[in-house]
């Protein structure tokens, strides 16, 4: 079996993207900790093999031995490669920013070569990539989410909101442009930053950041040990590492919302997650979803070392209708965005 890889800022994607400069910051160092840990990962299991691309801009990616690296360096070699790994491969998983339809457009590409992919579909990654739309659909099914709206490009907010907001790209993956804005005439300065883009607007939501991921697949959705952030807040938001949840309380309190999202979505298949803030109160009655990430995330450099198993064949499995058994292995973990554990 051959398993194709695709990472987005590692394996060339950049390239596509030329208005969006060099592969760099947190996309590219996330990047390639996800692809690194994966190729590993699913090389490790017995019979299966790895395609990974990797931009010839980059130093060299650490790859297992054994996996397959095709070198990218233009526009037009990243998609052909695209084509032909996908296709000579048994499963695809694709890992790419939501932003401007990227990872949506990717998946349906592959979908219409009848390539299958162990990463979530592109009708569910477009629904998720609005978070606005994502957030007033999974509010009807019960789910608390934070008061908040879509802005376009000149447009002022309500009338009526209450500071301190969170600000992001509509469509923006991981700490994309995201900041807390504490009065209007901030607001005003930061939405031309913002240029035509989008912006989502949101009431800050108190509490402690957290994330779960789901395995989905045919037999429904598996669920992972969640995780508290650590965020840079007085920042970008960006994502500074990340510790297992031992409370049991807290982790069933991102069990439920987990539960509820998966049902409502259809149990898509793939790893994704979620994000989450769980509030002071421990009935769960101030806890918010505040996005649904339709893609592998971050978590996995850190879950993959607190699981008894290969988390990669765990999404393997899950894919085509197992029931993997999540044992935790090492409750307390703490990882940081690179795969370093402490």
């Amino acid at each position: 079996m051959r398993v194709f890889v695709y990472e987005f800022a590692s394996g060339g994607g950049f390239y596509t993207k030329p208005e969006w400069g060099e592969p760099a910051g947190s996309l590219l160092t996330e990047g390639l900790a996800m692809a690194s840990s994966l190729a590993t990962d699913f090389q490790s299991i017995e019979g299966v093999d790895v395609t990974l691309l990797a931009d010839t801009r980059l130093p060299e990616i650490h790859s297992p031995s054994g996996a397959e690296v095709w070198p990218i360096s233009s526009s037009s070699q990243h998609d052909q490669a695209m084509g032909q790994a996908s296709a000579a491969g048994d499963w695809t998983l694709l890992i790419a920013p939501e932003t401007a339809g990227v990872l949506e457009q990717l998946a349906r590409r592959c979908e219409a070569s009848g390539i299958r992919l162990l990463s979530p579909p592109s009708d569910f990654v477009g629904q998720m990539a609005d978070k606005t739309n994502a957030l007033r659909l999974l509010a009807t099914h019960g789910i608390s989410v934070p008061v908040g709206g879509r802005i376009e490009c000149g447009e002022e907010l309500p009338f009526v909101v209450t500071f301190p907001l969170v600000v992001k790209p509509n469509d923006g993956a991981g700490s994309d442009r995201i900041c807390v804005v504490h009065d209007r005439s901030e607001w005003r300065r930061r939405a031309r930053e913002y240029g035509s883009q989008p912006v989502r607007w949101e009431s800050l939501c108190r509490g402690r950041a957290a994330s779960i991921a789901v395995l989905g697949g045919v037999s429904g959705s598996v669920l992972l040990p969640p995780c508290y952030q650590t965020l840079d807040v007085e920042g970008d938001f960006g994502f500074l590492g990340g510790r297992l949840i031992s409370e049991p309380s807290e982790a069933r309190r991102c069990e439920i919302i987990a539960q509820r999202v998966a049902t409502a979505c259809g149990h898509p298949v793939g790893y994704w997650g979620i994000d989450l803030v769980l509030g002071n109160d421990p009935s769960g009655r101030d806890d918010y979803l505040i996005e649904v990430n339709p893609r592998l995330t971050t978590s996995y450099v850190g879950l993959r070392a607190a699981l008894t198993g290969n988390l990669a064949e765990m999404i393997l499995e899950t894919a085509v209708g197992g029931r993997p058994a999540v044992r935790l292995e090492r409750p307390g973990l703490e990882f940081d965005p690179t795969g370093e554990l402490g």
